[in-house]
């Protein structure tokens, strides 16, 4: 009796491994994946971090792109981004550092964003056509147009008639550069800046 309990038992207890072994397995293949994910993002930000690095070292139009783009593609830079040496790349017309400063400003949030803003807005007078391009290229991806074409920074707090001067330099900039030819998002960044004087000159 004994021996023929223990050869029915044998099949249950054989299914019983074979779930356990199946569930290890499985718990085993999703660990994998995710530790695998984790290791890729970490590579990944450690390679944009790099190319922000080498950009700040070496701020060409062609390292500037490369950060611009893998922002553009959802990346970050995870170290310390201080925006000095951007700032004087998009006053001297570098194309790809205009263009990395409207991806920060689109890409981040709060101050960074404030901060990249403030530096694409210098482009205009730098190089209002390559300006306008990618202002047109990010205007959906833009909160607020004003906040990059009419947005001086803390150099300018309490400067109003300094204000108004470079608004009107920023809507001559762009009115040579433009011509006869608009866009939705050219209008709003002259409207804008066009707001700005006439707000100050009613003061």
């Amino acid at each position: 009796m004994s021996s023929t309990r223990t050869s029915r038992a044998r099949p249950d207890v054989v299914k019983a491994i074979a779930r356990l072994t199946v569930t290890g397995l499985t718990w085993l293949l999703v660990s994998g994946q995710v530790a695998n994910a984790g290791c890729a993002s970490g590579h990944r930000e450690q390679v944009v971090d790099a190319a922000w690095a080498r950009f700040q070292s070496s701020p060409s139009s062609a390292n500037a792109e490369t950060v611009a783009s893998a922002l553009d593609r959802g990346e970050r830079v995870t170290a310390p981004m201080d925006l000095g040496v951007l700032d004087s790349e998009v006053q001297s017309g570098n194309r790809g550092a205009i263009h990395l400063a409207f991806a920060i400003h689109a890409g981040y949030g709060a101050h960074l964003s404030e901060e990249g803003g403030i530096v694409a807005g210098h482009g205009i007078r730098a190089d209002p056509r390559v300006f306008l391009e990618f202002l047109a290229l990010y205007r959906a991806r833009l909160r607020n147009v004003g906040g990059v074409c009419a947005n001086f920074g803390e150099s300018f707090v309490d400067q109003s008639d300094e204000e108004s001067a470079e608004a009107t330099r920023r809507i001559d900039a762009l009115s040579k550069a433009m011509g006869a030819k608009t866009t939705d998002s050219s209008s709003e960044c002259l409207d804008s800046l066009r707001r700005l004087v006439n707000e100050e000159g009613s003061r």
